[in-house]
């Protein structure tokens, strides 16, 4: 009954990469704007901030991940 929750290491992998890739390049871009144009509102930065966690905790989770697999 709960196979359909069930999912494939090699397809989470690849969501949680593509992820950390799109909240970085988001991140990135943010942070050019501010070098270039100064402070944005409180609003821009605050998902900022989300953005580059979102980023490190993907990161995070992928290094976890591998060195489980390597456990194994």
């Amino acid at each position: 009954m709960l196979d359909h929750w069930h999912f494939k290491f090699e397809h989470w992998r690849n969501a949680t990469l593509i992820s950390v890739i799109f909240m970085g390049g988001l991140a990135f871009g943010r942070m050019v704007s501010i070098t270039i144009d100064g402070l944005p509102s409180v609003a821009f930065l605050v998902g900022t901030i989300i953005e580059i966690l979102f980023m490190l905790w993907g990161i995070n989770n992928l290094k976890v991940e591998s060195k489980r697999i390597e456990l194994k």
